[in-house]
């Protein structure tokens, strides 16, 4: 089975995977932590992805952190590293020079640090973590120093406004506007890479979930060729060359963005070459490209390892440096694209014919002698301590087993240390946890021990969120101002599972539906054909046409969009069919002419443009 054919995913498959990993590990897996033991050659990084942008029967606009934050109450196991504004400030113009507008806490990952988040590092200059003086926020430093207005200040966009402007670089050029296409000359510093980035997202007064190329094919009858310029598989190999450097494996269909290329995606890559698109042949894909010219197999189709094939290597791996191989030395000449990764992780997990549950480093160990960092050596309480006193002073927050390394002791990990205070091994005695040993030595409130919670206390602290923002609080809305070092996700944990008083069984979504009328993403009202075609009727006269899944909000019905509607029309939520679309609908039951045969019309024939709009 190659990547570009995975079998479908459930929410709840991907829960059962996380639950296995934990109880092998003692940690919530990352995007980074490579494959899935118990799914087909499935990786978490897959995984993520899918739950990012939708793919395999999920339905997209989520993350794996978010998902074990939400529903097993994981929290962020990344290293946090100190940061400076020096730092931050040079992202965020890699940023600004990649998509035409200043980030803001909304902005999502950052692509040239692949931990990180803009919510995050807005965080971290608010509360005063990692280094940074308290009190700031990412739209301060942006305006201090770079003189950028945060995008909340930026005027309003409107899709009229973003078709006038469509029009007149059609007019001017001859072709439609792509993201890459630069600045808009009819605005007041905009450019298309920031508009495209406002239809993705849902900015500037826009309801998300569009593209540019989507609305100038549905509203102008443009067509990809027009939109997307012509692809070579020398630059296919190029980004995949890079991914690979990047991350450790050939991109599939599923690998989302391409990070060297911000307006393609491998979805669309592997479409382009099935179909014969942009200039491409036919009847390929991106698996076959990169097996015939990089011997690249999709890890469902990877050769069987054994160990003496893996020593073989890393004997010729060390009369060529003079040192043994590490899970990070890179690809293995003598293999067949192998990595000295892939290895490492097939040795751990037991992929293509190995046993599992052993690594590169001890492979190494007990066949060769070798010892990357000798053998484990004693540990004491003292020293740990130590160890955390400094990751405190570092990070603002004591450790905790998910918080990785130990930066003042290579080699070792939080988690390592947990197992041993657990186990009773090198040295230390059996049935102690971190957690036990920083409370009872320095008086740091476990999770369990903070104070209580009350349905009274969370609701004034949501009002008080309603009263600032125009919104009800969820889960990811980050701090709390009216408490002391508080966050929406801890209240929403505890709420879900009885910490801090609380009974447990709920969550705070339910809670704000119960209590406040708010209206709750996961028990949202059934909807019918006649009731969206009686919207739909009203849209009409008020606009003067149709709606599709980039009209807005339905006025009539509060805390609906068209966009959600056409979405439960597609993948059969709240009471609909599965497999119906918006335009479907409205062609059947209105004759309305369908959004794709639009894109057939000669430009002449688009009355804006006929008209000399």
């Amino acid at each position: 089975m190659t990547m570009g054919s995975k079998p479908p995913l459930t929410i709840e498959k991907i829960l059962e995977w996380a639950g296995s990993f934990h109880r092998r590990t003692g940690e919530w897996p990352q995007a980074t932590s490579g494959l899935i033991p118990e799914a087909d050659g499935d990786s978490w990084d897959a995984v993520n992805h899918a739950l990012r942008l939708g793919y395999r029967g999920l339905s997209g606009g989520c993350s794996l952190y978010r998902l074990l934050a939400q529903e097993r109450g994981a929290s962020r196991s990344e290293i946090l590293p100190p940061l400076r504004d020096a730092q931050i400030l040079e992202w965020a113009e890699a940023h600004f020079r990649r998509v035409g507008e200043w980030p803001s806490a909304a902005s999502g990952p950052i692509e040239d640090a692949p931990t990180e988040t803009w919510a995050n590092i807005d965080r971290a200059l608010f509360v005063g973590r990692r280094g940074l003086p308290k009190g700031g926020s990412l739209a301060e430093l942006l305006e201090r120093d770079r003189r950028a207005s945060s995008p909340g200040r930026r005027r309003p966009l409107s899709m009229e406004k973003i078709l006038e402007w469509a029009n007149s670089h059609y007019r001017r050029t001859g072709a439609w506007p792509q993201a890459t296409s630069g600045l808009i000359p009819e605005s007041e510093g905009d450019t298309w890479g920031a508009v495209s980035h406002a239809l993705r997202l849902g900015y500037r007064g826009l309801s998300g979930g569009c593209s540019l190329y989507r609305l100038l094919a549905q509203e102008r009858g443009a067509s990809r060729s027009e939109i997307l310029p012509p692809l070579r598989d020398a630059q296919i190999l190029e980004w995949a060359e890079a991914h690979f450097r990047r991350v450790g494996e050939w991109p599939s269909a599923a690998s989302g963005p391409i990070e060297d290329a911000p307006t393609e995606t491998w979805a669309n890559i592997d479409r382009a070459l099935f179909v014969g698109r942009r200039g491409l042949p036919k009847g390929g894909s991106l698996a076959e490209l990169l097996e015939r010219d990089r011997r690249a197999s999709s890890p469902g189709r990877r050769r069987p390892l054994s160990m003496e094939k893996i020593l073989e290597w890393a004997n010729s791996h060390y009369r060529r440096t003079g040192a043994w191989p590490q899970a990070t030395s890179g690809l293995i000449p003598e293999s067949e694209g192998d990595t000295w990764g892939a290895v490492n992780h097939a040795l751990r997990y037991g992929y293509r014919g190995l046993p599992g549950g052993s690594s590169l480093c001890g492979l190494l160990a007990e066949q060769r002698g070798a010892s990357r960092s000798g053998p484990l050596q004693p540990l004491r309480e003292s020293q740990i301590l130590e160890w955390a006193a400094a990751h405190f002073r570092r990070m603002g927050q004591w450790p905790r087993v998910t918080s990785g390394s130990v930066n003042d002791a290579p080699g070792e990990s939080w988690a390592n240390i947990n197992r041993a205070l657990s186990l009773g091994r090198r040295s230390l005695l059996k049935g102690g946890s971190l957690a036990q040993l920083i409370e009872r030595e320095s008086g740091v409130s476990s999770r369990a021990n903070r104070p209580p919670l009350s349905m009274e206390r969370i609701l004034e602290w949501a009002d008080s969120h309603n009263l600032r923002t125009g919104e009800w609080p969820h889960a990811n809305s980050g701090l709390i101002p009216e408490a002391e070092v508080e966050t929406w996700i801890a209240v929403n944990n505890a709420l879900y599972h009885g910490y801090r008083g609380l009974l447990g069984g709920s969550s705070l979504s339910r809670l704000l539906s119960q209590e406040r009328g708010a209206r709750n993403p996961k028990s949202l009202p059934p909807l019918d054909e006649s009731r969206i075609l009686e919207w739909a009727d009203v849209h009409f006269p008020r606009t003067g046409k149709w709606p599709n899944r980039t009209s807005g909000a339905v006025e009539e019905s509060p805390g609906e969009t068209w966009y959600s509607i056409a979405r439960a029309l597609s993948l059969g939520l709240r009471g609909l069919p599965k497999g119906g679309s918006l335009s479907e609908l409205l062609a059947r039951e209105k004759g309305v002419l369908n959004p794709d045969a639009r894109r057939k019309l000669p430009v002449d024939e688009i009355p804006e443009l006929a008209a000399g709009d």
